[in-house]
């Protein structure tokens, strides 16, 4: 192992004690966590420094009032019909974020939408209507703007 490769080991060993010493997160010691991270994995000893020093940061962004999410898809689904809410319910399961643009400020005069037969014979077919109308029917509100977004 060179020397310069050496001293940004200690460097970044000395960086990442520090960040743990006294509760400071910067970028580079997340780069130093990172750097020994890749460099000495595979030693058991190294994997449990790692490990601390992990636990250790997201411990302190937590209490920083930082959070980790996961990364979620958007779908955006236009028009609130039937296709739109049943894509909506399909891509709700699949685990997107779903949102509909409907045009119509409102959906009728007592906010009801109406579903021919030819869609309600469709939707019994296949047992939706009843989901539908205990996780749509029922969540929708009277809304004043062009995008809503229900989830």
């Amino acid at each position: 192992m060179s020397s310069s490769i050496r001293k940004l080991h200690q460097y970044d060993c000395v960086s990442a004690a520090s960040a743990l010493v006294n509760n400071k997160i910067e970028l580079h010691t997340l780069n130093a966590a990172q750097r020994l991270k890749n460099a000495i994995y595979n030693l058991p000893i190294a994997k449990i420094l790692c490990h601390a020093i992990d636990l250790r940061i997201t411990e302190i962004a937590l209490n920083c009032g930082l959070y980790f999410r996961p990364a979620k898809p958007l779908a955006l689904i236009s028009g609130a019909g039937i296709a739109g809410l049943a894509a909506s319910f399909e891509l709700r399961a699949r685990g997107f974020n779903v949102v509909i643009a409907e045009k119509r400020q409102c959906f009728s005069r007592f906010n009801v939408i109406n579903l021919n037969v030819e869609t309600q014979v469709f939707l019994k077919r296949f047992k939706l209507l009843e989901k539908f109308e205990k996780h749509v029917a029922a969540r929708i509100k009277e809304h004043r703007y062009v995008l809503i977004d229900k989830n």
